[in-house]
């Protein structure tokens, strides 16, 4: 944007994780990396306000891709990913555009994953004793489509 001085203002969106806000086993540098640029949409909009640029996130719980379709079903990062929600791709840029125009800096999607997310990066040694639990959900449900 600074090297166009002819354009003034301007939207970007980022797509970061629910993994940026807690411990993720099977993932840790996937959701490092997720952390990173969770950050990095929250530290842009201080630097770009005086050139009229809003950064915008969205941290979506899992999205139907191909590293999801290359996980192992019998996996426990698979069974994670199957008890929460599992976006198209379209789904997560219409919310991230959904955001454009507007001061917000970023969003979970879905917002109760994202609460569930944030209190484990807060209390990370309870939400160790939850994840065994949610994946035992995910893997019923699994079972339940026949993918299991």
């Amino acid at each position: 944007f600074r090297a166009q001085p002819e354009v003034k203002g301007g939207e970007i969106g980022i797509v970061a994780s629910l993994s940026a806000h807690a411990p993720v086993p099977g993932l840790s540098v996937y959701a490092a990396t997720k952390a990173a640029v969770l950050s990095l949409a929250t530290s842009l909009p201080s630097e770009l306000r005086k050139d009229k640029v809003r950064v915008h996130a969205v941290c979506p719980d899992g999205v139907n891709t191909a590293m999801v379709d290359g996980m192992d079903t019998d996996g426990d990062v698979r069974a994670a990913l199957a008890a929460g929600v599992l976006f198209t791709p379209a789904q997560v840029a219409h919310e991230l555009v959904e955001m454009f125009g507007t001061r917000r800096v970023y969003k979970t999607l879905p917002a109760w994953r994202g609460t569930l997310a944030r209190s484990g990066s807060r209390i990370p040694s309870v939400f160790m004793y939850v994840d065994p639990l949610v994946r035992k959900i995910g893997a019923r449900r699994l079972r339940k489509a026949g993918i299991r």
